[in-house]
């Protein structure tokens, strides 16, 4: 957290992301979807040096009523959604204001949430404290049925993946109101096995999580995914030199 001062009043604004809950990590990109299209198209293409041309070319394109009125205005929005200036206050704040403390202080968090948290390490936990509870992160294997096809599978764990594809396509989309369903799927105490309308329940309790916690599961998720598309090549390959084998044995 900083503090920091505007004219008489001492103000407090986030400065970490375990000072976010993910609750209002959605309401910051509600706000956000507002943004000029132009606007968000230059945060995808900053991500990407080599498309500095074209990020010089979209900027301009960039009105100046959009770069001094409406885009400043939004600013102020996010800037009291992730502070304690008030909406009152922050209308006092002019354009060239709310633009450079954005800059300084929230921008990272906005980019991280519509592009990526490139500020944020991930620690790889296993497990995290929540309200009194342990939660604990699965290992790969109860999430890719223990390398086995889907066939060999549980119903249960078939559930619990089907569930977890299905509001991981969400957030790909950029929907931060599922990333609570995707904890509440993969995290749960030890022993506990899944169960759709517990992670349910139990997803409204997490839209109270940190988002250091959520990105840890998102990292998480992630790497899972990767390790899975490895081994499906490796199968893939697999196949494909037995059938080389089987070609070569009949010639």
């Amino acid at each position: 957290m900083i503090i920091f001062q505007y004219k008489d009043k001492t103000h407090k604004c986030v400065s970490e992301w375990s000072e976010i809950s993910l609750e209002k990590a959605v309401e910051v990109m509600e706000v956000a979807e507002s943004f000029p299209d132009n606007l968000k198209k230059l945060y995808h293409l900053s991500a990407d040096e080599k498309k500095a041309d074209e990020y010089n070319k979209v900027d301009k394109l960039i009105s100046d009523k959009q770069r001094f009125k409406e885009i400043p205005a939004i600013y102020g929005k996010i800037i009291s959604l992730l502070s304690d200036v008030s909406d009152v206050d922050v209308n006092l704040w002019g354009p060239i204001e709310r633009t450079a403390f954005y800059n300084d202080y929230i921008f990272k968090f906005v980019y991280g949430l519509i592009v990526s948290p490139f500020d944020y390490k991930a620690e790889n936990i296993k497990d995290f404290e929540f309200r009194g509870e342990t939660y604990y992160l699965p290992d790969s294997r109860m999430i890719l049925g223990n390398e086995k096809p889907f066939a060999d599978v549980t119903a249960l764990e078939f559930a619990e993946v089907a569930d977890l594809e299905i509001n991981s396509r969400e957030l790909t989309a950029g929907k931060y109101e599922v990333a609570a369903n995707i904890v509440a799927i993969l995290c749960r105490p030890e022993g506990e096995v899944y169960d759709e309308e517990k992670a349910l329940i139990r997803a409204e309790k997490f839209k109270d999580l940190p988002m250091d916690i959520v990105w840890e599961v998102f990292f998480y998720t992630l790497s899972v995914s990767t390790l899975s598309r490895q081994r499906k090549l490796i199968y893939l390959m697999r196949d494909h030199l037995k059938e080389l084998q089987r070609q070569s044995d009949l010639d």
